[in-house]
């Protein structure tokens, strides 16, 4: 595979808001910001970006498998409708 794109990411709670946000910092100086929140196990955060970065419009979603292995896939919005753009399966390292 070829690495075409890279971004660092924070997610936190608003307490105030009571929502989870989340900023992105892409590799082209595009910034994100998504809000979102837990429904049945899944975190759903829905954001913009501002920027060179032809994605305006995405949804991240993050899902427990199991104690080991989280999955995380991200859409983004074209012609109204979001089509995922990639899904990963993280699993932690045993020590």
């Amino acid at each position: 595979g070829k690495l075409c794109w890279t971004e660092e990411g924070v997610l936190g709670y608003d307490a105030e808001l009571k929502k989870y946000v989340g900023f992105t910092f892409g590799q082209d100086g595009t910034i994100g910001r998504a809000e979102g929140g837990l429904k049945d196990g899944v975190l759903t955060l829905e954001g913009k970006s501002s920027g060179p970065s032809p994605f305006k419009e995405y949804r991240c979603t993050s899902k427990k498998l199991d104690n080991d292995r989280v999955e995380v896939a991200c859409s983004i919005k074209q012609d109204g409708k979001y089509q995922e753009l990639v899904k990963v399966i993280y699993q932690r390292r045993k020590p």
